[in-house]
């Protein structure tokens, strides 16, 4: 007598799910991973562009960086390093810049956690001491931040738990970015004089 099967055995269709789950609790993980590096790949990509758009300002200005401020320190001044009088009269950076700028998508950070970019209109933070000619910057420009994420829990497993040591992507005024620490990207190295 022929047994002709049509249909699987219950144990076979578990077994086969089982399995299933296995390799997609396994490769997850992975593809988690992927996800994430793409995003910040993306935030490197923002910034270099948004680090050109300062240097074709910069250009058509005589050399001087914008004259702008971070839109977070108009609305609390006691975080700014400028003076509440000057950034009265001030506009934010990513305003000045609309001009240099081809997408208005390069402002949001794909890893903007927090809302920056609606609450400010960017997710990122500019180096407002640029706007005076004669602060002395050290002179090796591969050390001045242009531009750097505007928060550093993007970058963390452990949002609650960040130091200066955590990580923001960064654009320095010799064009180059990297991902670098929160201390390098705000503490602003200071040349001889």
């Amino acid at each position: 007598m022929k047994c002709n099967r049509l249909a699987f055995t219950l144990i076979e269709v578990v077994i086969v799910l089982a399995i299933i789950a296995i390799l997609v609790s396994l490769l997850f993980p992975v593809f988690s991973l992927a996800r994430k590096r793409v995003e910040n790949t993306t935030c490197l990509s923002n910034l270099k562009q948004i680090g050109m758009a300062i240097s074709l300002y910069s250009s058509d200005a005589d050399g001087l960086y914008p004259y702008a401020c971070n839109l977070q320190d108009i609305d609390d001044p006691i975080e700014s390093m400028i003076p509440p009088d000057t950034l009265a009269h001030m506009s934010p950076f990513n305003t000045v810049l609309e001009p240099y700028v081809r997408s208005m998508q390069i402002w949001k950070c794909p890893l903007d956690t927090e809302d920056f970019f609606n609450q400010f209109g960017t997710s990122y933070r500019y180096n407002d001491l640029l706007i005076y000619p004669d602060f002395v910057f050290d002179p090796d420009p591969s050390k001045v931040p242009l531009a750097y994420d505007g928060s550093m829990r993007w970058h963390t497993d452990e949002p609650s738990t960040f130091t200066d040591m955590d990580y923001v992507n960064v654009i320095f005024s010799d064009d180059h970015v990297k991902r670098d620490t929160w201390f390098n990207a705000t503490v602003f190295h200071t040349g001889p004089g």
